[in-house]
């Protein structure tokens, strides 16, 4: 941005703000001192690259430089201010743009975190279905295996049956004689053979417990 006056010549007329606004906003100016006089002819002639006479008891004279200079001084003035708030602008942007950026990367963090946990419980899920379906076949096998079981467990137990039904004496027979008659038509092998079982366990001699002592008078 191009300014009127350099910083060093608005630090020469910064102790003469006040003459230079009353002149340019009011029209009017207090008396100079000598030295104050030359401080500002000196701004003047370097803004004009050259020496002008300027009579310090000419009164229109004074006040044209004054008019001048004080157009000069607060044009810069208000460059600087666009400046400076250009800068608190553009220093803004880049703070609103560091935190942007900081909350760009801890949602890509927790994003990352998200999926992994995702990815994991996949994996978790994967397995527990593997060990389902493995508890299945497993169970599966084992009411096989139960099944088979029963089943061979019925057969021996309908085997054991006959042959202690083949063994058990019909009646009128010596216990160990097999019968060589066959059972009437129509009658329960079953039965009598459960019977005769019954009364052999009856005529079997009890025995006494070997812990009682015999009762005596």
């Amino acid at each position: 941005m191009n300014k009127p006056l350099t910083a060093a010549q608005m630090a020469a007329l910064k102790p003469y703000e006040s003459h230079l606004r009353t002149m340019v906003y009011s029209g009017w100016a207090r008396n100079l001192t000598t030295r104050a006089f030359e401080a500002l002819k000196k701004v003047f002639d370097e803004k004009n690259g050259k020496s002008f006479y300027v009579n310090p008891n000419c009164a229109p004279c004074v006040s044209d430089m004054l008019k001048k200079l004080g157009k000069w001084y607060f044009e810069t003035m208000a460059a600087d201010d666009a400046e400076a708030a250009i800068a608190l602008k553009e220093a803004a942007a880049r703070r609103d743009a560091h935190e942007a950026r900081l909350r760009i990367e801890a949602a890509e963090t927790i994003k990352k975190e998200a999926e992994q946990k995702l990815a994991d419980a996949n994996d978790r899920l994967a397995e527990a279905n593997r060990l389902r379906d493995e508890a299945a076949k497993e169970l599966a096998a084992a009411r096989e295996t139960r099944a088979a079981a029963e089943e061979r467990m019925n057969e021996e137990a309908a085997e054991a049956e006959e042959m202690r039904a083949a063994k058990t004496p019909a009646d009128g027979q010596e216990p160990g004689q097999i019968s060589t008659s066959s059972p009437a038509p129509g009658a329960d092998t079953g039965k009598t053979a459960k019977a005769a079982k019954k009364a052999e366990n009856k005529a079997k001699p009890v025995r006494a417990p070997r812990n009682m002592k015999p009762k005596t008078n």
